[in-house]
């Protein structure tokens, strides 16, 4: 007992280690609103002990192993006999008697069914050890059934649910087989209150999910026993009210554990699972990548950019390689949702790298992401006046972490020429500290003394959308995005946002209300940010451009993601 309990506080360690790698990713990619947090807490690393049929024997002695492997064992048995009918079906009287050997009754599943090897053998390893296989256990499993047969494979699922067993993995409980359903992991999401872009998108549009679509599963990958669960119905409603805690300007950070509905391990059974989040955990994309290859179901992904490869000098030292699990399910993924045009031209530029590997690679939709104002009243705006102290100059309103691929130290840089030349506005930067960001913050510093420069680090859904309303224009000169939020959550509000020449910020701001620039040409930048501070009528035409947008909501982009999950994986 005491090994089990020091493999799994160990395990835990490792997880939290992983955690704070995989937040990082997150912040990097497609930042949204409040702070990057940078001191995340991981889980209390606790030990988790095998269960035990009673706390005491009558007798007042501890209960011995023998009888937690008895338990253990039975509950593989019923395992076993569940898989045993979605392999071939056995029949009610079988499954009813509980004095049935349910190795031989998988044995003659398996030998009378003609599913694929690999099929079976993942079918057999999860249930003899309630727990995912990764790539190379199903290798090996599979590969026994092929060149020796049904024993050997069922000695390899033995073996499996002794080392889940040993390091904490396995339960008492049954297996719970989701047919004809979409499984939802938002294990990121849901167990932890940052609130980038990507936690942004998931939260709208799973909220939408789970209040309109009865064939969702919505689940959370459990890290010590590698396999998926279904949340508690306590877990969903806190997801479903994020508005009332996530986004808070006094939010903390916070990893939490996840209450669970049944604790029992979910087999998407030519169903659909589908990842709206980032996945960047190397276990989770193995076991993920292990299911994919058993055929088990169809795998849908939600993807943000690919930054860390195909720029990764704007990304901190180490991101490609975590990255590199993520998109190692990608390439083997049945269908891709891209979250802008640009986006998706990046991916079916990817999947032609795939072909030659001899891979189809998946197919890749662009759903770009919505943009709808929330509304804010006049006492919201005047609250935010006098909460955030801002001065009654013209405010020009950064959205962003501070790294170099936001580009804001040359938005500091042209702000300062702009006061040097006598011109009054208040450069207002919402959003925390990113990678490399110290040479913003000392240059900021020393702006501050001088001149209206202000940065929130954490602002409140009102804040936000009231500062986009207060702002005389917006900057968001990004080097490269995956969409732009800012840009089209500006445009929505109705304010002019200068951004980028290029890709998805081209793609957001193309229609009107925007100035496009070259990012990486400070005297265009300026030029730009000039006109605006200097041009009232320039101003407001870019504000009338504007208003006149018209922007679909986040219903109906939920609509058309679900649509496109829930569709025959083969057309194409």
């Amino acid at each position: 007992m005491d090994e089990v309990q020091d493999l799994a506080a160990e395990r835990l360690a490792e997880i939290g280690r992983l955690q704070r790698e995989i937040d990082a990713l997150h912040r990097t990619l497609s930042w949204r609103v409040t702070k990057p947090l940078r001191s995340v807490r991981r889980r209390t690393s606790r030990p988790v002990a095998l269960p035990t049929t009673s706390t005491t024997n009558q007798d007042g002695t501890e209960p011995s192993a023998e009888i937690d492997v008895e338990r253990f064992e039975r509950a593989m048995a019923r395992r076993l006999l569940q898989v045993a009918e979605l392999i071939h079906g056995p029949t009610a009287e079988a499954l009813s008697d509980t004095g049935i050997d349910a190795f031989e009754v998988i044995r003659g599943s398996i030998e009378a069914t003609d599913l694929p090897p690999l099929t079976i053998a993942w079918l057999v390893l999860v249930a003899c050890g309630a727990a995912y296989p990764n790539e190379g256990e199903l290798a090996m499993a599979g590969q026994a059934l092929r060149v020796d047969g049904t024993s050997t494979l069922l000695e390899h699922g033995k073996r499996f649910f002794a080392d889940c067993r040993r390091f904490g993995r396995t339960t008492d409980l049954d297996l719970e087989i989701v047919t004809d359903a979409v499984v939802i992991d938002i294990s990121h999401t849901a167990g932890h209150n940052l609130h980038t872009g990507i936690q942004r998108v998931v939260r709208e549009t799973v909220t939408r999910w789970i209040n309109g679509q009865p064939d969702l599963v919505v689940a959370h990958w459990e890290f010590v026993a590698n396999s998926p669960r279904r949340l508690s119905a306590e877990e969903i409603d806190r997801f479903a009210e994020w508005r009332t805690s996530v986004t808070k300007a006094d939010a903390v950070g916070v990893w939490r554990d996840l209450a669970e509905a049944t604790g029992r391990v979910i087999v998407p059974w030519k169903a659909t699972v589908m990842i709206p989040e980032l996945a960047a955990e190397p276990d989770r994309c193995d076991a993920y990548r292990a299911m994919k290859a058993a055929g088990i179901c169809t795998l849908a992904l939600l993807v943000y950019d690919l930054i860390p490869y195909t720029a990764s000098e704007t990304t901190p030292e180490g991101m490609p390689v975590r990255f590199s699990n993520a998109v190692s399910l990608a390439k083997i993924a049945d269908k891709l949702s891209a979250i802008s045009h640009a986006t998706a031209a990046e991916f079916r530029a990817f999947n032609l790298m795939v072909e030659q590997q001899g891979l189809r690679g998946p197919r890749v939709e662009a759903h770009p992401l919505p943009a709808s104002a929330e509304v804010v009243t006049a006492d919201d705006l005047a609250e935010t006046r006098r909460s955030l102290g801002l001065s009654g100059a013209p405010i020009v309103l950064v959205v962003g972490s501070h790294e170099p691929r936001k580009n804001h130290f040359a938005v500091l840089e042209a702000a300062e020429t702009l006061w040097r030349e006598q011109h009054r506005f208040q450069l207002v930067f919402v959003g925390g500290a990113g990678w490399k960001s110290e040479s913003f913050d000392h240059y900021a510093a020393r702006l501050m003394n001088d001149h209206d420069l202000q940065i929130i680090k954490k602002a409140s859904e009102v804040q936000l959308w009231s500062l986009y309303k207060l702002a005389r224009f917006t900057v968001f000169p990004s080097l490269v995005e995956g969409f732009g939020l800012p840009i089209a959550e500006s445009l929505a509000s109705g304010t002019p946002v200068i951004t980028s020449n290029y890709g998805s910020m081209k793609e957001a701001a193309s229609d009107g209300g925007s100035i496009l620039i070259d990012p990486r040409d400070i005297v265009d930048l300026t030029r730009a940010m000039r006109e605006l501070v200097v041009d009232d009528a320039r101003c407001d035409q870019l504000r009338n451009e504007a208003a006149a947008l018209h922007f679909r909501s986040w219903d109906s982009y939920a609509t058309e993601l679900w649509s496109y999950i829930a569709s025959d994986p083969a057309a194409r």
